[in-house]
């Protein structure tokens, strides 16, 4: 598969993970968004699709290899291909 011009970002709470995807969006890539909560996805892909930016949120838990391993083929088949870059911003304790 070819590498698409989307970055997949796990953990896009407040700080990093947003702010990253504030900058991915600023270079023109569509964003592929990773959160636990569906409510946090919805509000910030409405967000991003209202400034103009392709969003998609996925719900999975950073913590859980199984969770991310079920929506990794979910991911690659919106973006058209394999993520261009992938940020792991997910706290697990």
């Amino acid at each position: 598969m070819s590498l698409s011009k989307t970055p997949v970002i796990f953990g896009v709470g407040p700080g990093i993970g947003i702010a990253a995807s504030r900058e991915f969006a600023a270079l023109g890539y569509r964003l592929a968004l990773l959160a636990r909560t569906k409510s946090t996805l919805e509000r910030l892909v409405a967000q991003f699709e209202a400034a103009g930016t392709t969003a998609k949120g996925f719900a999975a838990d950073g913590g859980d290899g199984e969770s991310i391993d079920a929506v990794v083929p979910e991911i690659c088949k919106w973006a058209e291909g394999d993520p261009s870059v992938v940020l792991f911003n997910a706290f697990t304790s």
